[in-house]
């Protein structure tokens, strides 16, 4: 089956929440593991190719995207993407790392041939070494859970790739960055040039 990251670009604040209430609505802990990676692997494609669309004018065909994307493309799997991002200062040192702490996390997760959930010791040292979470409100009760660490990563990370983009999706993202700290979380160093602000002539 073919892969396209085309349609990702009509994403707005509807689809993003059903995406989230979807992982949070997932009780078998393997399973959400699995599917949170799989959406943080997917929307750094689309950031990627937004960017690299911007860069050569035109808008990529299918054919272009799975030779980038495809099993043995140079983006085909997730560490790549992660990298290639951070090469191209979309993402920041942390969420470059976090990221990779989640990509492992989620090989564990579907590879483990027994029981596994964030009770283990492991995966409970794995998520207390995730950054983003951090930047959270420290009233929320998720910041004292395993799982709630996991989950706040993934909500606060899927929020900096697509703040920026739109008014609409920057409201959306401080919902769970909190208006008080975008001063001090780790924002890209460079978004898409169609995105940034004019400059002041």
């Amino acid at each position: 089956m073919r892969t396209t990251y085309a349609k990702q670009a009509q994403m707005g604040v509807v689809e993003l929440d059903a995406i989230l209430k979807e992982i949070d609505s997932i009780e078998n802990e393997r399973a959400m593991v699995i599917l949170a990676a799989s959406m943080l692997e997917y929307f750094l494609a689309w950031l990627i190719q937004v960017t690299l669309e911007n860069v050569v004018l035109k808008q990529f065909s299918e054919d272009q995207l799975n030779l980038l994307y495809e099993n043995y493309g140079p983006l085909g799997v997730f560490d790549q993407k992660v990298k290639f991002a951070f090469a191209l200062t979309l993402i920041r040192e942390e969420v470059r790392d976090d990221l990779d702490r989640i990509r492992r996390m989620r090989n564990f997760f579907a590879h483990h041939p027994g029981p596994v959930s964030f009770n283990d010791n492991d995966v409970i040292q794995e998520c207390a070494n995730l950054k983003m979470w951090k930047f959270s409100r420290e009233d929320l009760e998720e910041r004292k859970t395993a799982k709630g660490q996991f989950r706040t990563t993934v909500q606060l990370t899927l929020a900096l790739m697509v703040v920026g983009f739109s008014k609409e999706l920057e409201e959306w993202a401080k919902r769970f960055i909190g208006p008080d700290a975008l001063a001090d979380i780790p924002l890209p160093k460079v978004l898409p040039p169609q995105f940034q602000e004019p400059s002041p002539s």
